[in-house]
């Protein structure tokens, strides 16, 4: 079962934009608050439209022995309440 969640990403030319992703919960390792983009985003060197508050997370993944990260929208709590929520359903 899989975990919609919002992304942050750098592209190629140095700015930020936004999308939608689709995680299999099974390949995350770890959950941590994204302290540098959020500082970042408060001191307005982010500029994609959103409130400046704004709380981030740096989700850690593994899939067949590659490791990835990517930036998500939330706090490590709502994001891991969203992962408690499909196994409470698939359960």
């Amino acid at each position: 079962m899989l975990i919609e969640l919002v992304s942050l990403k750098r592209n190629s030319n140095g700015s930020y934009g936004i999308s939608k992703i689709l995680l299999n919960p099974r390949h995350i390792v770890s959950i941590t608050e994204d302290i540098e983009v959020g500082n970042l985003l408060s001191e307005g060197k982010i500029d994609i439209g959103i409130h400046r508050n704004a709380e981030f997370s740096r989700v850690r993944m593994n899939y067949n022995g590659d490791n990835s990260e990517i930036t998500v929208f939330g706090t490590p709590g709502q994001v891991q309440s969203k992962i408690s929520k499909k196994q409470i359903l698939r359960g």
